[in-house]
């Protein structure tokens, strides 16, 4: 399994705050979040509050590359595979934003599941009878958006993936080319929670 190391300064930290070689310091927190897309995610954060992110591509699914950056303090990892569904919104970008997911207790330390709301297409038969997608688990019917809280094992994130999405397909260059979500799904959105309740704490 590949790992590349993509370092990210933390909030308010520039080049020149920067320790010289060898003297960085040693990480005193890490957290590993699995993506929708089994792709890890592993983030340290130094006692002083520097942040390093280490992408670890899920097995099976040849060479992929990611876009990751760090805004006001937060880090988002996003698959380009999975850009042409977040640009068209069929995908929520919160799936992808790494520091939410480790705030809100989503991280592999806390959590085995990864909680989705899906969204049916409006010419699908009624909610009730829809059966939950593949790899995924029915928590709960909303028919206030024509849809359903649903969970997947983190385990099966990557066989969940490739069942709603075409991702053997090139990745698409904007929104226009992107292609629809399989299923029988609109979108799918993080099930997120009201507030954080773990964050970097054990």
């Amino acid at each position: 399994m590949v790992a590349v190391a993509l370092p990210v300064a933390a909030q308010g930290a520039s080049a020149a705050d920067s320790p010289p070689a060898g003297a960085q310091g040693i990480a005193s927190l890490s957290r590993t979040v699995t993506l929708i897309t089994r792709d890890k995610v592993v983030v340290e954060r130094t006692a002083d509050g520097r942040q390093t992110a280490t992408v670890r591509p899920a097995a099976g699914h040849g060479t992929k590359r990611f876009s990751t950056r760090e805004v006001d303090g937060r880090i988002h990892v996003l698959p380009l595979s999975a850009v042409p569904y977040v640009s068209s919104g069929q995908l929520d970008a919160g799936l992808f934003d790494v520091t939410g997911l480790i705030e809100q207790g989503y991280d592999d330390a806390h959590t085995k599941r990864l909680p989705l709301i899906v969204q049916y297409r409006a010419a699908e038969q009624s909610v009730s009878a829809q059966q939950a997608p593949e790899h995924s688990s029915r928590e709960a019917v909303l028919d206030s958006v024509h849809g359903a809280a649903v969970t997947t094992k983190k385990t099966e994130a990557a066989r969940f993936w490739d069942s709603v999405s075409d991702s053997g397909a090139p990745a698409a260059q904007d929104a226009t080319d992107a292609p629809g979500l399989g299923q029988g799904l609109e979108k799918i959105w993080l099930d997120g929670r009201v507030r954080a309740v773990r964050g970097w704490r054990a």
